[in-house]
């Protein structure tokens, strides 16, 4: 299997922005659920993690995200899906997840906020990066 490349200039110009979204995603979350802000430390790993692994796979930093909003959407979207679903899978694997049936209203309500965060970013960096050229 042959990942997708990374282009050094949508690393810079999203990576950071994408661990903030994420990490604000987290931390809503974390609240409105009642929790501690500080206990988002620990609930963004298996996010993080997943993230990782799920962009640099789905081409997330490809050149093309550089100036493309669908490509750029696109592979967010689904990167950030198969993330949600490898950060469940950890959850599971650690005792974090969601008790019994919650597990599948929890996954889904974490892609469609994640990707809201994510392609909020997004669309910002793109219109920023526009404005600079």
């Amino acid at each position: 299997m042959q990942f997708a490349s990374v282009s050094r200039t949508a690393l810079r110009r999203y990576a950071v922005g994408d661990a903030a979204a994420i990490l604000l995603f987290v931390i809503v979350g974390e609240l409105q659920h009642g929790n501690p802000v500080a206990r988002a430390a620990v609930a963004v790993l298996p996010f993080a993690a997943a993230w990782a692994l799920a962009a640099y796979g789905l081409g997330v930093y490809a050149s093309d995200t550089e100036t493309s909003l669908r490509a750029n959407l696109g592979r967010v979207a689904a990167a950030w899906a198969l993330a949600d679903v490898l950060a469940q899978v950890i959850r599971v694997a650690v005792g974090e997840a969601a008790p019994g049936g919650a597990l599948v209203l929890f996954a889904a309500v974490t892609y469609l906020f994640g990707v809201l965060f994510l392609g909020v970013w997004r669309v910002a960096a793109l219109a920023i990066a526009a404005y600079r050229d």
